[in-house]
């Protein structure tokens, strides 16, 4: 994500998308350590940390920035609209533009990946206004005050349906804006990993291939060598054409054995590749590390955020990032405490107009936020408890990358149950596990306090 913004849902799940020696944690008390990083940390090459933009307006020169400025209007209105008519309703009880129920087995996935570029978004938007009511539309697109109430013959609850999908098209148009002009820095090659997925598929054919490898046919050597080779960008950054010229010499010495060692690895590799998407890539440093009991806490500062937005935050982290066990005994949690110091040790969030949700790196010290996506909204705590996983440590475990045959970004999740994937997926003792070996293993605590100031105090 770095910034998530996983488009199926048309959010920006983010883009995106990232100790010392260590002290034995006593089960019967706690022990509490703090680290501070002095150095700046280096960018990762994740999606959503190759442009962290002031405004989307800026991207003049963007295919299709014209129109799609029009998209991003309307669907700021639209957001607008949606608060202005609900203002009196419980928060609990307001109709949701984006319901994570309704995404559930509907996320782009390595089979049926989203592939967007401007004319699909504008064509997109097109149907999407053409199919809400009339009366909807004039008021999106008029410039005048919102009206408090709906539309003749329209409730509350009809708009809301009628914006659903102008919300997903209003985020896929400002991830286009801001990705476009970094489509080199993501190339197919080395991001794409449905090669590899469908080599693991066949794990078992193609290494009963090499067991009779003398036997077998020219066609079915260049099918084995060409969907093996096919992996080699990923997992070496080699063409898939290179890659098979260098092993022509398999098939000339019918050579099984060799067969078998490069088939396996590139699996191992293409596996090391799609395990790096999963787990804390970088621990968080100027965090508290506790263990109460089984209970172990990460604490994280902040800094700069007002009561209202700190409570907001907390109760987003606690939905993701706090962890029971069958008994609802508390495994692992995540506590913010105030801090006066701005640093980059602390957490800050800023909320810009038109923003592409996003952190800055990975484990980074800020969240940028759409301030256009009032904070009630389901999608927005959804979009904040995924990235608040970056600030943790965790990449993105979905794949974007520019297909310059297609002209298009293609998108896709991994793991679509996973939140840190896809928005509607969810949390599970992955990442408690995760974070567990992340910050409270004897490696990780020497680890993080190998280039900074540790010290222990009881809470």
């Amino acid at each position: 994500m770095r910034f998530f913004w996983l488009m199926v849902s048309g959010a920006a799940l983010v883009l995106a998308s990232c100790a010392k020696p260590e002290l034995p944690l006593a089960s019967s008390g706690h022990r509490s350590s703090t680290t501070s990083k002095k150095q700046s940390k280096a960018r990762l090459p994740d999606v959503g940390y190759l442009l962290n933009p002031s405004s989307l307006y800026a991207y003049r020169a963007v295919p299709g920035a014209g129109a799609l400025e029009e998209i991003i209007r309307v669907g700021a209105r639209a957001l607008d609209w949606v608060d202005v008519l609900q203002k009196d309703v419980n928060p609990r009880e307001r109709e949701q533009i984006w319901r994570r129920l309704d995404r559930i087995g509907h996320e782009p996935v390595a089979d049926a990946p989203l592939v967007y570029n401007h004319e699909t978004i504008f064509e997109s938007y097109k149907k999407a206004m053409a199919s809400a009511p009339a009366q909807v539309v004039e008021v999106l697109r008029a410039n005048s005050a919102l009206p408090a109430m709906p539309p003749e013959h329209l409730s509350a609850k009809d708009i809301v349906v009628a914006v659903r999908e102008i919300h997903t098209i209003y985020s896929r148009a400002s991830r286009w804006l801001v990705l476009y002009q970094s489509r080199l820095a993501m190339s197919k090659a080395n991001r794409d990993f449905r090669p590899w997925l469908k080599l693991r598929q066949k794990r078992q054919l193609f290494t009963s291939m090499t067991s009779r490898w003398a036997q077998l046919s020219d066609a079915e050597h260049e099918r084995f060598t060409t969907e093996v080779a096919d992996v080699c960008p990923l997992a070496y950054g080699e063409a898939a054409t290179q890659c098979r010229a260098l092993v022509l010499n398999l098939a000339i010495a019918k050579n099984g054995i060799s067969a078998h060692q490069w088939l396996e690895a590139l699996l191992q590799r293409g596996q090391r590749e799609f395990d790096a998407k999963f787990g804390v890539r970088e621990a968080r440093t100027g965090v508290t590390i506790s263990n109460l009991g089984i209970h172990r806490i990460i604490g994280v500062p902040v800094f700069g955020i007002d009561a209202n937005v700190f409570g907001w935050l907390q109760e987003r982290v606690s939905e993701g990032w706090s962890f029971r066990d069958a008994a609802g005994n508390e495994q692992l949690s995540v506590r913010l405490t105030a801090t006066d110091d701005p640093g980059p040790e602390a957490l800050k969030i800023e909320w810009e107009t038109g923003a592409l949700p996003h952190v800055n790196v990975i484990s980074g010290d800020v969240v940028t936020m759409d301030s256009n996506t009032p904070r009630w909204l389901e999608h927005t705590q959804a979009v904040m408890r995924h990235e608040f996983g970056h600030i943790l440590g965790f990449p993105d475990c979905y794949t974007e990358f520019w297909d310059e045959a297609l002209s298009a970004f293609t998108n896709y999740a991994l793991d679509s149950n996973d939140a840190m994937c896809a928005l509607s997926g969810q949390f599970s003792d992955r990442h408690r596990e995760a974070l567990v070996r992340g910050y409270f293993t004897d490696k990780a605590l020497l680890r993080m306090s190998s280039d900074s100031h540790w010290s222990a105090a009881a809470l």
